[in-house]
């Protein structure tokens, strides 16, 4: 075999290690811009509910990763979707819309990620 055969081969065998390590980054990156959408957008009556908006990571293993922007308010989908009762207050939406608004970025933050990875270990 020739010597540029066995430097390609040992990148090649490079590529899977490099991903699994990047992929909770990656999708840390892509919640993020999610989360930064979510605060920007969410109503500030008492500033709770802001306040309440994060991101965590979820169980990661083998070949898989995931990371969620969450409210930790229990009044939340009340406001992002109004409710009824003796005092019915109209929806409020303002996870949903951030999602949308950001999925291809997010996205994209994913890809650029990994993407850098792929470039480290093919260097």
């Amino acid at each position: 075999m020739s010597n540029d055969f066995k430097r390609y081969a040992a990148k090649l065998l490079g590529i899977n290690p490099a991903v699994k390590a990047a992929l909770p980054k990656a999708v840390e990156a892509g919640a993020k811009v999610i989360r930064q959408e979510v605060e920007q957008r969410a109503p500030r009556d008492s500033g709770d509910l802001a306040r309440s908006i994060g991101d965590r990571a979820l169980d990661s293993g083998g070949n898989s990763a995931s990371h969620q922007a969450h409210v930790g308010i229990f009044y939340a989908l009340f406001v992002e979707r109004g409710h009824g009762g003796p005092h019915p207050a109209p929806a409020h939406p303002f996870f949903r819309p951030a999602f949308d608004a950001k999925e291809q970025e997010a996205r994209d933050k994913v890809l650029e990620t990994l993407n850098d990875a792929l470039k480290g270990a093919m260097a």
